[in-house]
């Protein structure tokens, strides 16, 4: 981890992994992946317009998941506008 790299004074890289082994991890088995990392994932690296539309794919009952794409890859910025409107919206049916 982080911590160990840091505290270490020799590191040697076994392999580098390549754009498309690092998608490919996030996207063969959605289900397996901690959404937590996914998010992470999504708000840090920069994704092609197929990239984006893979991952809305794989992902696409998970709608927190749908709306970090919306925000951070596609700079949606009204995505969270819409997610509380719809929020007041249920508040006022109840």
């Amino acid at each position: 981890g982080y911590y160990d790299m840091y505290s270490t004074n020799a590191l040697r890289v076994d392999h580098v992994l390549k754009r498309e082994e690092i998608i490919k991890m996030y996207l063969e088995s959605p289900q397996d992946m901690p959404e937590d990392r996914v998010i992470r994932f999504l708000q840090g690296f920069r994704l092609t317009e197929e990239e984006i539309a893979r991952f809305r794919l794989a992902y696409f009952e998970n709608e927190k998941i749908q709306n970090v794409i919306s925000y951070y890859q596609e700079g949606k910025t009204d995505t969270y506008e819409k997610v509380y409107q719809k929020r007041r919206l249920i508040e006022r049916k109840k």
